[in-house]
């Protein structure tokens, strides 16, 4: 068995420690910030977003790898490690899922001036 330390419990360090646990790690985390804070700034985020190439139970339309990439790049001014982007975005897929195995309860699509509801999912 290994062990991991896991320094900082906001979305990163949450996910990685479960992650590790369920690969039979045994995970120390440690985080500065006091009970009411635990998870950093998770309790502010509302929304992932992860290529799907039809709609789900989670979204209503599509986002495919190649609109997800020129997203990365039109935010980062075309800076982005290609190779690592494409990784992120196939592992994004498997985003959803996970998360609502360890808990996560997603509400419907919404709809609104600003329409996300083809490209993220809100939890």
């Amino acid at each position: 068995m290994n062990d991991v330390l896991i320094i900082g419990g906001g979305n990163a360090g949450l996910t990685a420690a479960i992650t590790a646990a369920e690969n039979g790690c045994k995970v120390l985390l440690l985080e500065a910030s006091g009970k009411e804070d635990r998870g950093g700034n998770t309790k502010y985020t509302r929304n992932i977003r992860y290529a799907h190439e039809n709609p789900d139970k989670y979204t209503d339309g599509t986002y495919s790898k190649e609109e997800f990439l020129k997203d990365l790049s039109s935010v980062s001014d075309g800076a982005v490690d290609r190779n690592m982007a494409e990784l992120v975005i196939e592992q994004s897929k498997t985003m959803p899922k996970w998360m609502e195995k360890h808990g996560i309860i997603f509400k419907k699509t919404i709809k609104g001036t600003i329409n996300l509801s083809r490209t993220n999912a809100f939890f």
